[in-house]
């Protein structure tokens, strides 16, 4: 069964949205990844020239991306940006974004996997399944 909930296919690669055992990630084309609902963009934070990818662990470079890939990506993720190390952490807009609604689908088709990962190992954000199946209630009219 893939992991996969998302795919956004630009000339630098696909980007995935993945369901990893901690929770949903952004995936690059090379492999590194992020937990969704924490991510932001940074321009030329310290020891981050150009554009950048961080959550609250980790960074990944966007400098292989375009300015409109950037967007796209912001886009399809829900990835606001930050204005300087600074500033207060923004507010995700992941929840509003494409890549929301193809996860609470993977969810609605893979419910008892999403389940079983969230009981067997820490999640981050902790709450993505619950987002998930409160769309899913409420699509499905058991609000």
């Amino acid at each position: 069964m893939a992991n996969r909930f998302f795919l956004l296919t630009l000339a630098s690669g696909d980007w995935e949205g993945m369901v990893g055992a901690d929770g949903p990630h952004l995936k690059s084309p090379e492999g590194s990844s992020l937990s969704v609902g924490e991510i932001y963009l940074g321009e030329d934070f310290p020891g981050h020239p150009g554009c950048w990818a961080f959550d609250l662990r980790h960074a990944l470079p966007l400098s292989s991306l375009t300015d409109q890939e950037q967007q796209q990506l912001a886009d399809a993720f829900g990835l606001p940006r930050r204005a300087n190390p600074a500033a207060p952490h923004p507010e995700s807009q992941f929840w509003q974004s494409e890549a929301f609604t193809q996860l609470c689908q993977w969810v609605r088709h893979h419910h008892t996997r999403a389940e079983h990962q969230v009981k067997r190992h820490p999640q981050r954000p902790p709450y993505w399944l619950a987002m998930c199946e409160a769309v899913i209630a409420v699509e499905d009219g058991d609000n």
